[in-house]
Parts: C-alpha cells; sequence; structure tokens
C-alpha cells in the first residue's frame, strides 16, 4: 500500500478531529502530553479500521486518507513525545512504543486482506498497551486532577476506533466469539466513562454542554446498531462513530487545558 497518498493526508485527520493536534514536536505541558499520548491509542485502533474499510470496499476512499493521515500523525507525535518522557520508565515505555510501532507500521504496507487480520490486529493491541503504560505514566506524574479526566476523555477517543474496528470485522464475515465481546466490551467500557465524565463536579459549562452532545450522538449510535441478526451497516456505524471521536477530541483537548 503506497503510504502518503496525497500530499494532504497528514493535515486531513487534523481536519477530521478538532484540529488540536500538534504539527512538530516541540516541548509541550504534561497535560497536553497525556492528550497527545492518548490519541496513539486512539490511532492504533483507527488504522486497523481503516484497513478493514479498504478490504472491504467500505469508503474505500475516505479509508484511505484516514490510514494515511493516521500513519503520518502518530509518527509526528511520537517524536514530539520524547520531548516529554524525563523518567527512566517513561524513556523505556516510548522506547517499546517505538520498537512496536516500527513492526505495525510494515506490517500496513501491502494490499488489506482478511487473512492478515488476526495478525495485524495482534501488533494493534501490542502498541495500544504499551501506548496505554505510557499514557498511566504520565497521568501519574500529573499533579493535577484534570490530568485523569484528559486520559480518561482521551481513551473515549479510542473506544470510538475500537468498537469501529470490531464491528468491521464482524461485517467482513471475521465473526469471531473474542470480536464480539470485544465490541461488546467496549461498548460498555465507553458508556460507563461518559458517565464519570458527566458526574466530574471539575466540568466547566462548555464541557458539560460537549459531553450532552456526545450523549445524544451516543444514543443514535445505539440506535444504529439495533439491526437483524447477520446484517451489517458499516458505513452507518463508521461514519457515527467518527462524529462521536471528533466530539471527544475537542473535549479531551479541553481538559487538557483546565487549571491553566
Amino acid at each position: 500500500m503506497k503510504k502518503y497518498r496525497f500530499l494532504s493526508a497528514w493535515l486531513l485527520l487534523l481536519v477530521l478531529l478538532s484540529g488540536h493536534g500538534r504539527c512538530w514536536a516541540e516541548t509541550i505541558t504534561l497535560e497536553e502530553a497525556i492528550n497527545q499520548a492518548g490519541r496513539q491509542r486512539m490511532l492504533t485502533q483507527r488504522m486497523v479500521k481503516a484497513y478493514a474499510m479498504i478490504g472491504q470496499r467500505v469508503s474505500i476512499g475516505r479509508g484511505y486518507d484516514q490510514l494515511d493521515a493516521a500513519i503520518a500523525l502518530f509518527d509526528n507525535q511520537l517524536q514530539t513525545l520524547k520531548t516529554i518522557a524525563a523518567t527512566p520508565e517513561e524513556k523505556a515505555s516510548l522506547n517499546k512504543v517505538a520498537r512496536l510501532w516500527r513492526r505495525f507500521k510494515r506490517k500496513l504496507d501491502g494490499k488489506p486482506r482478511k487473512s492478515e487480520v488476526a495478525s495485524l490486529d495482534r501488533l494493534a493491541e501490542a502498541v495500544l498497551t504499551e501506548a496505554d503504560h505510557f499514557v498511566g505514566l504520565l497521568e501519574k506524574r500529573s499533579s493535577k486532577h484534570a490530568g485523569h479526566l484528559t486520559n480518561l476523555s482521551g481513551r473515549q477517543r479510542m473506544l470510538t476506533q475500537r468498537m469501529a474496528k470490531y464491528y468491521l470485522f464482524l461485517s467482513w464475515g471475521l465473526d469471531q466469539p473474542a470480536y464480539r465481546q470485544a465490541f461488546d466490551e467496549a461498548v460498555e467500557q465507553f458508556q460507563n466513562s461518559l458517565n464519570e465524565l458527566q458526574n466530574s463536579t471539575e466540568n466547566t459549562a462548555r464541557i458539560g454542554s460537549e459531553l450532552d452532545q456526545v450523549e445524544q450522538q451516543w444514543r443514535l449510535f445505539g440506535l444504529s446498531r439495533l439491526v437483524g441478526k447477520n446484517r451489517y451497516v458499516p458505513s452507518l456505524v463508521v461514519r457515527s462513530l467518527d462524529n462521536i471521536l471528533q466530539r471527544m477530541d475537542h473535549i479531551t483537548s479541553l481538559y487538557a487545558k483546565l487549571d491553566r
């Protein structure tokens, strides 16, 4: 698969999100680092989701755009995060993310095939696990409760793409119990975390309003999943979850700016 197919691919993801990503390596605040490191988790799921979109020809042009942009943004944020990793444990974790990322990135190169999905997803999960560990280390170092809220909100971004990824696996005929279970778990985790965020006493009026919009979109997504057995609407589900992703990315940036 030819990477960076379009000149604007890198900027595309920033537009699809909320325009809050950084486009160059620079020194950033700890809360913004938690935001960016959390976004890395989301990108692992988004790349596999895009791979599945292309493979089963669901909005194939959008799938290529999302994959190219996600690869570029992951690379760029990885360089930025090197400026914030301070402790030996943080540096070791980020180095592990980089090693796993190189293997994962190579696996993404080539025509998407159903037979490659399982091995590709295992690599994505490995990168996700270590990226999540790194976020946890940053949150531990943060002295502000905003660090926890930024992490939790950022994780919601990942869950939108995780749900979309597993839904696409099922619609592609990869109907394994493990994938169905993972989808259901992601749905439950998203709902529980949304409840926690909505109940936070640190929410500003703006954050509260944004979370209310997410809840409305989330209800619509729930309706979109109520289809007959073995009948799938991947384009609708992907579009719905991408809309929620965009709003959650904006909310995460708002949490990262609390107490400044």
